[in-house]
């Protein structure tokens, strides 16, 4: 503040000197037009006094100067008109010493003026290029601190022999080196003996000198002597005037790549295995219920036989006992091949959910017979991008649980309804009936889990919700349950607006 204002003052004291000399030219050269005859010839020399404004700087002083010039000459003149001989009063002289000065004085403030754009335009060029610098360094210190941030990827500072100026946290964790043990050390030190004999580091930083940039892939060597595979990137840092200030060198861990590949196996064999369990219990269930099949065969024999002849009540109770658990069983079977399934249908079309929905309900309404059904709705459900079967199956199996648990005096009453959250579609699908106990809530989606234990849940097998889980997990979604018990059953899922997408992203990836 001190020295703020000490400038002031000797810029005012500077400014009054001038001034001062200013008024003496001025009224020198007024004092001599008096005393000489010859006005235009003196009077030209007040172009002396405008020329001297260029000290200022300031272009209103320029034309106050001119102004005072020009009085003082018309002051001139008329003290030198003779009123005894009026033919000596010339005009002419009087226009010939003004017009000089006011020319000069034009092209003063002119110049002037156009000094003051070129000062501008300089400075503000000056600033532009400040303002580019400081918000460079700002991007890239926050392009460090990101790439730091990062456990597998370290950003580096290098000086044009190789010295490393910088050490992020992230390379102190990938190497060991701390700070102020590898600041200042060249960089040759991360490469193998190998490597160094062979003058690789020397190599590595003449291309990036001469190509902008260098990119290698090798061995990294750290503090207690491991190694680890990682991909470098050495990149030419540059002034303001064109010439390599340093190199920018990002060293990125590729050790994952092993573990990737290590992971890729053991998925390759449990996909195997999948797949033969997969056709283990297709055979399976087909070679269980053949026997099923005889069972039931042997029973309604045994009763068309027992009915002409007449039939004890008890041996009817049993035989009609015999084909509904010989169906169940078989249900059960198919049930359980359906959830065991390895292969999953990945080809993703357009679907009308309404319309596939609508369908369903009458092919299970047949099965079942409700005298009434009421859908309340089913005209929210949107069009969505899956794969066809399965989502067909999904319902069918919601659907078909509604039927069987969810009337109440042989009235069903289905509500849907959907929504979008975010980049997914969330359905729900009521029903009106007992709805589920709180101590199966959070068992429901397992296989072989009956909610209620009464008699009518015999109906069930216990795979219904879990292969809806199973299906809806497959397309990336999520299902869960959204109602209280004696409110009826809700069951909400989610489904990705964009599967294909997914699916594509996924199979490139594995290729990969």
């Amino acid at each position: 503040m001190l020295k703020t204002s000490q400038a002031n003052k000797y810029s005012w004291i500077s400014f009054f000197v001038l001034l001062f000399i200013h008024v003496l030219l001025v009224v020198g050269i007024f004092v001599g037009d008096l005393l000489i005859e010859e006005i235009p010839a003196i009077s030209v020399l007040y172009t002396i006094a405008v020329f001297y404004c260029w000290v200022y700087k300031k272009r209103w002083i320029t034309m106050v100067t001119a102004l005072v010039c020009t009085l003082l000459i018309l002051i001139t003149v008329g003290l030198s008109i003779n009123p005894l001989k009026p033919d000596d009063l010339d005009p002419i002289s009087a226009v010939l010493s003004i017009l000089p000065l006011w020319l000069i004085t034009g092209l003063i403030m002119f110049s002037t003026k156009a000094m003051d754009a070129l000062e501008m335009a300089r400075i503000n060029q000056h600033l532009k290029v400040r303002n580019k610098t400081i918000q460079f360094k700002k991007l890239e210190k926050e392009f460090h601190e990101m790439l730091d941030s990062m456990v597998k990827s370290s950003v580096m500072r290098l000086s044009k022999k190789g010295i490393v100026e910088t050490w992020p946290k992230s390379a102190e964790v990938a190497t060991g080196y701390k700070a102020e043990e590898i600041i200042g050390q060249s960089y040759e030190i991360f490469f193998p003996k190998g490597d160094r004999e062979l003058q690789l580091p020397q190599k590595f930083l003449a291309h990036a000198l001469f190509n902008n940039k260098s990119l290698a892939e090798g061995w990294i060597v750290t503090k207690a002597g491991g190694r680890f595979w990682a991909a470098a990137s050495l990149f030419a840092m540059k002034d303001q005037l064109g010439y390599v200030s340093g190199f920018t060198l990002v060293v990125h861990d590729l050790s994952y790549r092993l573990k990737n590949e290590e992971l890729k196996r053991q998925n390759a064999v449990l996909e195997s295995r999948r797949k033969e369990m997969g056709q283990f219990v297709f055979v399976a269930s087909h070679d269980l219920k053949e026997p099923l099949r005889n069972l039931k065969s042997i029973a309604l024999t045994l009763d068309r036989k027992l009915d002409v002849a007449g039939k004890d009540p008890l041996i009817a109770q049993l035989i009609s006992y015999l084909k509904s658990e010989s169906e169940r069983a078989e249900d059960l079977i198919t049930g359980l091949t359906e959830y065991a399934n390895p292969g999953w249908n990945q080809n993703v079309e357009q679907i009308n959910l309404a319309e596939m929905v609508a369908l369903v309900i009458t092919q299970v309404n047949r099965q079942f017979h409700k005298t009434e059904v009421k859908v309340i709705g089913l005209d929210t459900l949107p069009h969505v991008e899956a794969p066809k079967a399965e989502i067909k199956t999904l319902f069918n199996q919601l659907i078909t649980n509604a039927f069987k648990f969810g009337a109440v005096d042989n009235i069903l009453t289905l509500s849907f309804s959907s929504k979008t959250l975010g980049d997914k579609w969330v359905i729900g699908i009521s029903d009106n009936g007992q709805g589920i106990v709180e101590d199966a809530r959070e068992k429901i989606f397992a296989p072989f889990q009956i909610a209620n234990k009464s008699r009518k849940n015999k109906l069930g097998r216990g795979l219904g919700l879990a292969i809806c889980k199973k299906i809806v997990e497959n397309m990336f979604g999520e299902i869960w349950l959204d109602s209280t018990y004696n409110e009826g059953c809700k069951i909400v899922f989610s489904l990705p607006v964009n599967l294909k997408s997914i699916y594509a992203f996924n199979e490139d990836n594995a290729g990969r």
